[in-house]
C-alpha cells in the first residue's frame, strides 16, 4: 500500500483542557482600592490638615495688639439721619431740614415748583424766633442749635414774598442717636472654626471607612 504524506488537517487533535481560572476571592482586588496607608488617603488627610490650618490660624492667631481676645466685642457704629419735614399751602411748598447745626429751608412756589427768591422767612419754635438768611435762590438758613434735642419740634414759618404772604406750620421730629452692631473678627473666627471642625469630621469618617 503506497505511503502518502499525511495532511496536517487530518491529524488527530489532542484533547487539551483549557486553562483553569483561579476562583475570585472577595476583597482580593489588588490595586482597585486604596487602603488607609495608601498615597491617595495620605494626600487627602494632608490636604485637610493644611486647609484646617488656613481657616483657623487667621481667625484665632491674632486677637488684640497684645494677642488677647478680651477686646473682640461687637463694635457699635452710630447711624445718623437728617431730620426733615415738609409742609405746603396754596402758595408755597417748604422743606425744612436740620443739617448739622443749621436749619435749612427750601422754599418753592407750589404751582410751578419755582424757587422763591428774595423772600422774608421767619421761624418760630418754642424759645426760638429768628429770621432766616437766604444763601441761594429759594434756600434759607438759620441757627438750629435749639432744635437739636431729640423730640418733636413745632415750627411756625411766616413767608413774605413780594405782595404774597403766608403762614406755614410743620413738625420737625429729631430721633435719638441710633446704633447699629457690626460683626467683628471674633464672629468670623467662630464661623471659620466651625468649618474647620466639619472638615476634620468628614476626614475622620472617610479614614474609618477605608480602614474597614
Amino acid at each position: 500500500m503506497p505511503s502518502w504524506p499525511m495532511d496536517i488537517t487530518d491529524a488527530p487533535r489532542p484533547n487539551i483542557a483549557p486553562p483553569r481560572r483561579s476562583p475570585a476571592v472577595p476583597g482580593d482586588e489588588r490595586g482597585a482600592k486604596a487602603g488607609p496607608g495608601s498615597p491617595g488617603t495620605a494626600g487627602l488627610l494632608q490636604g485637610v490638615i493644611l486647609l484646617t490650618a488656613a481657616f483657623t490660624l487667621p481667625a484665632w492667631g491674632h486677637g488684640g495688639e497684645d494677642h488677647s481676645h478680651e477686646g473682640d466685642k461687637p463694635a457699635a457704629v452710630a447711624v445718623q439721619t437728617t431730620p426733615r419735614t415738609t409742609t405746603a399751602t396754596e402758595e408755597f411748598e417748604l422743606v425744612a431740614a436740620l443739617e448739622g447745626k443749621n436749619l435749612t429751608l427750601y422754599l418753592d412756589r407750589y404751582a410751578s415748583n419755582e424757587p422763591v427768591a428774595q423772600a422774608q422767612v421767619e421761624v418760630e419754635s418754642g424759645a426760638l424766633k429768628a429770621v432766616a438768611k437766604e444763601t441761594a435762590p429759594g434756600v434759607y438758613t438759620l441757627p438750629g442749635d435749639r432744635l437739636a434735642a431729640p423730640g418733636k419740634h413745632a415750627l411756625v414759618i411766616t413767608v413774605q414774598a413780594g405782595e404774597v404772604s403766608d403762614l406755614l406750620t410743620a413738625t420737625l421730629e429729631v430721633a435719638p442717636p441710633a446704633a447699629a452692631v457690626v460683626q467683628t473678627g471674633a464672629g468670623r473666627g467662630w464661623l471659620l472654626g466651625g468649618g474647620a471642625a466639619l472638615l476634620l469630621a468628614l476626614a475622620g469618617g472617610f479614614w474609618m471607612r477605608k480602614k474597614q
